[in-house]
């Protein structure tokens, strides 16, 4: 009996000390606002998602919201400092994307992001 207890004790020892990578600190923000020129109203559930990532594609912050009615529709979105960022937005209405903004240098969020219709 007794080196089964020890064998389950091990085990969830062992089982702790899976993941010895920490997660990335994310010590940047941007924030802004996000527009498109169409004069529609976005419909209950819409779907907003604002991105972060670096210059290969990983996604270093992200933030998703239900949005409604018309923009301006603010964004903050925490990411984990890289040399080279870039920053990108869809919404999609009714589980269908309906408007993208394609990854820019993180400089461009100093103004709104325009959101273009899909293609």
């Amino acid at each position: 009996m007794h080196r089964i207890v020890t064998a389950v004790a091990l085990t969830l020892v062992m089982v702790g000390c899976g993941n010895d990578q920490p997660a990335p600190i994310k010590d940047q923000q941007v924030s802004g606002e996000v527009v498109y020129r169409e004069r529609i109203l976005t419909p209950p559930g819409s779907q907003l998602t604002v991105q972060v990532s670096d210059a290969d594609g990983n996604l270093l912050g992200e933030q998703q919201q239900e949005v409604q009615g018309g923009p301006p529709f603010p964004y903050q979105v925490d990411y984990a400092q890289a040399d080279s960022v870039t920053i990108s937005a869809s919404l999609y209405f009714d589980g269908k994307l309906r408007f993208e903004f394609v990854p820019q240098p993180i400089a461009v969020a100093a103004s709104p992001l325009l959101l273009r219709g899909a293609q």
